[in-house]
């Protein structure tokens, strides 16, 4: 558990920003005028070779991750893509069996361009379909169809993906249990073998919440959705699917091990318009902006436009926030040891208490949630939750 046991992940980060369309909901960075791809993709190998020969603090460990996000990566042609990873691990090679993710839309791959991913060094894909449901997905302005992202699996599972997720969304605007039910009788009945289950959450600045504010579209009651939640883990977890994290299932040997980087306070690096990476309590962002970030790379200049040197607090709260959204869990042990008799004595007590109440597991100084404590992680997470010093 925590630390001890994880210390060995180290993980890096593309965001690839063009789409297609954007979605009503999405407050993602992402473009879909491409005219400035090619100098796009040039930036972004220079990016790779800045960060590491100016940041002499980068762990040297091999890599155990990388995660190609967006945006709509699947849209980038899969040689390019060889390139990143040619460019990424000319200074850090890959672990053994390191995990290589692409996020893909359904409608977006055809078995040959499954094939050229997967030549190039992709071994996981992570499919937007958030809905297998027509009307679903026309009201979330997606361009595929249920039959698209169905054909999409199973061409994917075909040709030798043999670690496939789903992204799902529950709580949209005319979803009730039954329909969402069949959401997850047809994940159960594909080649799938982890989950990302998310509660449809109405981002400022989006259309969606616009439309929500002006009445024209109305998204399902709290109560309706913590029904969705829990009829999730009951028919996932009938399925074979593990609860390994408050919004995340997988079958055994899949649990995403890029997430469970950011999870248990491992470091990664970022690179791309508003990536945003972390290491040795160190976390920078990169601008939002992908004219402002090839100009800045151009001119030698780290796109970063935001860094933080985290303080013992800061670090102890996100540890305790980690612990108790994953099984796994998160070591506290290099700021437990900072803490003071008295400060020790009031999480402890609280430990103890949400220990007997069967939401936690501690065994000091590691903490995680149980199965029935991820229902909860957001609200154990403010129960623990300890006041930083000004």
């Amino acid at each position: 558990m925590g630390d001890r046991l994880n210390s060995g992940r180290f993980g890096a980060y593309f965001h690839l920003p063009f789409c297609d369309t954007k979605c009503i909901y999405c407050d993602f960075f992402s473009l879909t005028n491409t005219e400035q791809a090619s100098r796009f993709y040039s930036a972004l190998l220079a990016e790779t070779d800045l960060w590491f020969s100016s940041q002499s603090e980068i762990p040297q460990g091999p890599l155990t991750s990388v995660f190609f996000g967006g945006g709509t990566p699947s849209l980038t042609d899969p040689d390019q893509i060889g390139r990143f990873l040619e460019k990424l691990f000319a200074h850090r090679p890959p672990a053994a069996g390191c995990e290589v993710t692409l996020e893909a839309n359904p409608g977006t791959l055809d078995p040959g361009k499954l094939r050229d991913f997967r030549s190039v060094g992709i071994n996981r894909l992570s499919l937007g379909v958030q809905s297998f449901d027509d009307q679903d997905l026309k009201t979330l302005s997606r361009i595929h169809s249920a039959k698209t992202a169905i054909r999409t699996v199973e061409d994917a599972a075909r040709v030798g993906f043999s670690s496939i997720s789903v992204d799902l969304i529950f709580g949209l605007p005319g979803q009730d249990t039954e329909k969402w039910k069949k959401n997850l009788s047809q994940v159960i009945a594909l080649p799938i073998q982890h989950v990302s289950a998310y509660n449809l959450i109405v981002e400022e600045k989006t259309p969606l919440y616009h439309m929500v504010r002006q009445g024209s579209i109305r998204v399902a009651e709290e109560d309706d959705c913590a029904d969705m939640y829990d009829l999730t883990i009951s028919e996932l977890g009938s399925a074979g699917f593990g609860h390994y994290e408050v919004s995340n299932f997988a079958k055994s040997g899949h649990e995403s091990v890029h997430n469970r980087t950011y999870w248990s306070y491992q470091p990664w690096l970022a690179f791309g318009p508003s990536a945003w990476g972390f290491w040795s309590g160190f976390r920078y962002k990169n601008v939002r902006n992908l004219s402002q970030y090839c100009e800045k790379i151009e001119t030698g200049t780290l796109p970063a436009a935001e860094k933080e040197t985290i303080s013992p607090e800061t670090e102890l709260n996100e540890r305790l926030m980690l612990a108790v959204r994953t099984t796994e869990g998160c070591s506290l042990l290099p700021v437990w040891q900072n803490l003071n008799p008295s400060e020790q004595s009031v999480l402890r007590q609280k430990f103890d208490r949400l220990q007997k109440d069967g939401y936690i597991n501690w065994f000091e100084p590691d903490l995680s949630a149980t199965p029935a404590g991820l229902r909860f992680g957001d609200s154990l997470a403010t129960d623990l939750m300890v006041p930083t010093k000004h």
